[in-house]
Protein backbone atom coordinates (compact mmCIF):
# COMPACT_ATOMS: atom_id res chain seq x y z
CA UNK A 1 0.00 0.00 0.00
CA UNK A 2 2.30 2.13 0.91
CA UNK A 3 6.41 2.27 0.00
CA UNK A 4 9.28 4.24 0.81
CA UNK A 5 13.58 4.07 0.25
CA UNK A 6 16.30 4.54 2.75
CA UNK A 7 19.80 5.02 1.31
CA UNK A 8 22.42 5.18 4.09
CA UNK A 9 24.68 8.40 4.65
CA UNK A 10 27.75 9.14 6.57
CA UNK A 11 29.30 12.51 7.49
CA UNK A 12 31.42 13.39 9.84
CA UNK A 13 29.45 14.37 12.17
CA UNK A 14 27.74 10.83 12.29
CA UNK A 15 25.28 8.71 10.28
CA UNK A 16 21.91 9.47 8.40
CA UNK A 17 19.54 8.15 6.09
CA UNK A 18 18.23 9.48 2.93
CA UNK A 19 14.33 8.73 2.39
CA UNK A 20 13.32 8.49 -1.24
CA UNK A 21 10.09 6.70 -3.07
CA UNK A 22 7.56 7.70 -0.45
CA UNK A 23 4.23 7.25 -2.48
CA UNK A 24 0.88 5.70 -1.81
CA UNK A 25 -1.42 3.74 -3.72
CA UNK A 26 -4.11 6.60 -4.96
CA UNK A 27 -6.51 4.56 -3.66
CA UNK A 28 -5.10 4.18 -0.03
CA UNK A 29 -4.02 8.25 0.50
CA UNK A 30 -4.93 10.43 2.76
CA UNK A 31 -5.31 7.56 5.34
CA UNK A 32 -2.00 8.58 7.10
CA UNK A 33 -0.10 5.27 6.22
CA UNK A 34 3.27 6.77 4.37
CA UNK A 35 3.35 9.13 7.71
CA UNK A 36 3.33 5.90 9.61
CA UNK A 37 5.84 4.34 7.58
CA UNK A 38 8.13 7.31 7.68
CA UNK A 39 7.89 7.90 11.75
CA UNK A 40 8.49 3.57 11.59
CA UNK A 41 11.64 3.90 9.66
CA UNK A 42 13.44 6.76 11.35
CA UNK A 43 12.61 5.22 14.79
CA UNK A 44 13.97 2.14 13.80
CA UNK A 45 17.66 2.95 11.80
CA UNK A 46 18.53 5.05 14.92
CA UNK A 47 20.46 7.43 13.05
CA UNK A 48 21.55 10.62 13.96
CA UNK A 49 19.05 12.29 10.85
CA UNK A 50 17.38 11.81 7.32
CA UNK A 51 16.90 13.76 5.04
CA UNK A 52 14.79 14.21 1.77
CA UNK A 53 13.71 15.74 -0.95
CA UNK A 54 10.01 16.82 -1.43
CA UNK A 55 7.62 19.17 -3.78
CA UNK A 56 4.91 19.46 -1.25
CA UNK A 57 6.36 19.91 2.53
CA UNK A 58 3.33 19.25 4.46
CA UNK A 59 3.25 15.61 5.59
CA UNK A 60 7.08 16.28 6.19
CA UNK A 61 6.76 19.42 8.58
CA UNK A 62 3.43 17.38 10.18
CA UNK A 63 6.49 14.39 10.91
CA UNK A 64 8.99 17.09 12.09
CA UNK A 65 10.79 17.49 8.92
CA UNK A 66 12.25 21.45 8.30
CA UNK A 67 13.22 22.77 5.07
CA UNK A 68 16.95 23.59 4.92
CA UNK A 69 17.59 23.81 1.45
CA UNK A 70 16.36 24.43 -2.06
CA UNK A 71 16.86 22.36 -5.53
CA UNK A 72 17.37 24.50 -7.89
CA UNK A 73 18.29 24.41 -11.67
CA UNK A 74 19.95 27.53 -13.13
CA UNK A 75 21.58 28.66 -16.39
CA UNK A 76 25.29 30.00 -15.70
CA UNK A 77 25.92 33.00 -16.38
CA UNK A 78 29.10 33.62 -18.45
CA UNK A 79 30.04 34.72 -22.05
CA UNK A 80 31.03 31.07 -23.75
CA UNK A 81 34.52 30.30 -24.36
CA UNK A 82 35.95 27.74 -26.33
CA UNK A 83 35.96 24.18 -24.61
CA UNK A 84 39.60 22.98 -24.74
CA UNK A 85 40.15 19.48 -25.23
CA UNK A 86 40.72 17.60 -21.98
CA UNK A 87 41.11 13.93 -20.63
CA UNK A 88 38.43 12.76 -18.55
CA UNK A 89 40.03 12.11 -14.78
CA UNK A 90 39.95 8.25 -13.72
CA UNK A 91 37.55 7.60 -10.74
CA UNK A 92 41.03 7.27 -8.88
CA UNK A 93 41.69 10.71 -9.10
CA UNK A 94 38.15 11.74 -8.62
CA UNK A 95 38.15 10.29 -5.50
CA UNK A 96 41.32 11.39 -4.18
CA UNK A 97 39.55 14.54 -5.17
CA UNK A 98 36.40 14.17 -3.65
CA UNK A 99 38.01 12.55 -0.57
CA UNK A 100 39.72 15.31 0.53
CA UNK A 101 37.25 18.12 -0.05
CA UNK A 102 34.85 16.05 1.92
CA UNK A 103 37.25 15.92 5.09
CA UNK A 104 37.57 19.68 4.84
CA UNK A 105 33.95 20.11 6.65
CA UNK A 106 32.00 17.66 9.27
CA UNK A 107 28.92 18.73 7.14
CA UNK A 108 29.81 16.63 3.97
CA UNK A 109 29.04 12.85 2.94
CA UNK A 110 31.55 10.79 2.98
CA UNK A 111 31.55 7.97 0.09
CA UNK A 112 32.34 4.49 0.84
CA UNK A 113 32.66 1.71 -1.53
CA UNK A 114 29.07 1.19 -2.00
CA UNK A 115 28.72 5.24 -2.57
CA UNK A 116 31.19 5.06 -5.67
CA UNK A 117 29.97 2.05 -6.83
CA UNK A 118 27.08 4.08 -7.06
CA UNK A 119 28.27 7.32 -8.27
CA UNK A 120 30.45 5.41 -11.43
CA UNK A 121 26.96 4.22 -12.54
CA UNK A 122 25.68 7.19 -12.56
CA UNK A 123 27.69 9.84 -13.31
CA UNK A 124 30.77 8.12 -14.87
CA UNK A 125 32.89 10.70 -16.19
CA UNK A 126 34.16 14.04 -14.63
CA UNK A 127 36.27 16.63 -15.96
CA UNK A 128 39.15 18.76 -14.53
CA UNK A 129 37.99 22.27 -13.26
CA UNK A 130 40.36 24.01 -11.58
CA UNK A 131 42.18 21.49 -9.43
CA UNK A 132 38.82 19.79 -8.88
CA UNK A 133 36.29 18.59 -11.45
CA UNK A 134 32.72 18.59 -12.70
CA UNK A 135 30.34 16.04 -13.61
CA UNK A 136 27.85 16.86 -16.44
CA UNK A 137 25.59 15.00 -17.59
CA UNK A 138 23.66 15.53 -20.89
CA UNK A 139 24.46 19.20 -20.39
CA UNK A 140 23.36 19.28 -16.53
CA UNK A 141 26.03 20.28 -13.94
CA UNK A 142 25.42 17.40 -11.42
CA UNK A 143 28.63 17.32 -9.11
CA UNK A 144 31.06 20.09 -8.87
CA UNK A 145 34.20 20.11 -6.70
CA UNK A 146 36.03 23.69 -7.61
CA UNK A 147 39.15 24.51 -6.38
CA UNK A 148 41.90 26.69 -7.35
CA UNK A 149 41.37 29.08 -10.45
CA UNK A 150 38.26 28.08 -12.20
CA UNK A 151 37.12 28.82 -15.71
CA UNK A 152 33.49 28.67 -15.34
CA UNK A 153 33.09 29.87 -19.06
CA UNK A 154 33.83 26.08 -20.11
CA UNK A 155 30.09 25.33 -18.26
CA UNK A 156 28.17 28.36 -20.76
CA UNK A 157 26.50 25.80 -22.05
CA UNK A 158 25.60 23.62 -18.83
CA UNK A 159 22.78 23.92 -16.85
CA UNK A 160 23.12 23.46 -12.49
CA UNK A 161 21.16 21.24 -10.70
CA UNK A 162 21.60 21.23 -7.07
CA UNK A 163 21.12 22.94 -3.83
CA UNK A 164 21.02 26.71 -3.55
CA UNK A 165 23.15 26.60 -0.86
CA UNK A 166 25.55 25.33 -2.57
CA UNK A 167 25.66 27.73 -5.57
CA UNK A 168 25.76 30.39 -3.43
CA UNK A 169 28.88 29.52 -1.39
CA UNK A 170 30.54 28.33 -4.54
CA UNK A 171 29.62 31.75 -5.86
CA UNK A 172 28.47 30.52 -8.72
CA UNK A 173 27.58 32.80 -11.90
CA UNK A 174 23.83 31.82 -12.23
CA UNK A 175 20.70 33.30 -14.46
CA UNK A 176 17.12 31.83 -14.53
CA UNK A 177 17.48 30.45 -11.54
CA UNK A 178 14.35 28.20 -10.90
CA UNK A 179 13.20 26.38 -7.96
CA UNK A 180 12.53 22.44 -8.11
CA UNK A 181 12.10 21.10 -4.78
CA UNK A 182 12.39 21.40 -1.18
CA UNK A 183 15.65 19.26 0.61
CA UNK A 184 14.27 18.58 4.15
CA UNK A 185 15.87 16.93 7.62
CA UNK A 186 14.33 15.22 10.31
CA UNK A 187 17.03 15.66 13.74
Amino acid sequence: VTILTTVPLSFGWGEAIGIAGVATRLQDRGRGMAGYLIEHVTKAEKSTAAFLFAKDPTLYRRLGFEVVDEVIRANFDVISAPVADFEFLSLEEVRGIYDAWAKESQNRLIRDERRWQYWSWNLRSAAPLGDGYVCVEHETVREVIPIGNVDWASLSTSEFFGLRNVATNLDLPLKNVRWESHLMALG
